[in-house]
């Protein structure tokens, strides 16, 4: 449930960023400057852009291990908790057979 919640969190963060990136693409295209300008600062928003975009990438990364870590982890003390129920019960069995 909760990776639910910040995958839509992040859906709504990428989502917005496309559309302020659109937006000021827009806003430039359409100001009154020379094409110079424009395209410098076209060019200075996609590097920003892209350097957002990298630091996103980098920051699921980490948040994406830390998962598999944690479902590693879990998934690891569910066998030893099986295998203990395991041993109890075949205890169990012994002492009403016997």
């Amino acid at each position: 449930m909760e990776n639910e919640r910040s995958c839509y969190g992040m859906c709504c963060v990428v989502s917005f960023l496309i559309g302020a990136m659109v937006g000021g693409g827009i806003a430039l295209l359409t100001a009154p400057k020379s094409g110079k300008k424009t395209r410098e600062q076209l060019k200075r928003m996609a590097r920003d852009a892209k350097e957002k975009a990298e630091d996103y990438y980098d920051e699921m990364k980490d948040k994406a291990a830390e998962a598999t870590e944690k479902v590693q982890d879990y998934y690891q003390e569910a066998i030893r908790t099986v295998e203990s129920t395991v041993e109890a019960a075949k205890k169990t069995v012994q002492k009403v057979t016997e």
